[in-house]
């Protein structure tokens, strides 16, 4: 009796024990949160990386998240460290903003959300999330997730000149809108104007993606606008 209560008292407790099993992602238009990164392996159900079939876009606001469970014997007291690397090498510490040091009994979980992150570089991000309880790191894992470029929207540019004749020379005036394929105006974008192929000016449209210019004309001549494009427009002339 006293042997078998020396050796419970000399018996180490049970150490705390958890893993991370989900890296979860969300981006404007997405219907609900979709899956980075999951570990099938552990006790806990996952759902399969669904991440390719809504890749994250330069300029989005990305929401992380990192579930973990308690598959010990004692409470653990979960903290994440989240860590976004850029392609250029940058690296970028997520603060949480719910979740974080969730006290969690065995067989049970919790889930860390992370305050949204813009997406500034095209190429591959690599994520490294660290599980800790009272300062020894229980888990680590890591992975990689490509970032696109946003595809640029078409677009359309009219051009009116008037009057078209006159007693040389004499004031013209050439106007016209610019607007994406879906019909919506192009505000304070640069336009061109071109002379018989060469460049004799530039202006901004306006707030509903309208411009103008204004030419003396002394002999015929051909007149187009161009828009170069941008980082969300495709150019026209």
């Amino acid at each position: 009796m006293i042997k078998d209560a020396i050796d419970a008292f000399l018996e180490p407790a049970p150490e705390a024990s958890a893993y991370i099993f989900e890296i979860f992602y969300w981006v404007e238009g997405m219907a609900t949160w979709g899956t980075i990164w999951s570990d099938p392996t552990g006790p806990v159900p996952v759902p399969s990386p669904n991440y390719s079939g809504r890749p994250a876009k330069v300029g989005e606001e990305m929401y992380l998240g990192v579930w973990w469970y308690n598959n010990g014997e004692v409470t653990v007291t979960g903290h994440v460290d989240l860590e976004l690397t850029a392609p250029s090498g940058a690296k970028h510490v997520l603060s949480a903003s719910s979740g974080q040091d969730e006290t969690q009994d065995p067989n049970s979980g919790a889930a860390s959300v992370f305050n949204p992150f813009t997406l500034n570089e095209a190429g591959t991000w690599s994520l490294k999330a660290t599980l800790s309880h009272a300062g020894d790191t229980l888990d680590e894992e890591t992975t990689s997730f490509p970032v696109e470029v946003p595809a640029k929207i078409p677009t359309i540019i009219s051009i009116t000149v008037s009057p078209k004749t006159g007693a040389p020379p004499y004031n013209t005036r050439i106007e016209g809108e610019l607007y994406g394929e879906d019909g919506s105006p192009v505000a304070y974008a640069t336009v061109n104007l071109y002379r018989d192929g060469i460049k004799v000016d530039s202006t901004s449209t306006d707030a509903v993606g309208f411009y103008s210019f204004t030419q003396v004309v002394n002999e015929p001549h051909d007149f187009y606008t161009e828009f170069e494009g941008n980082d969300k427009y495709e150019g026209c002339v």
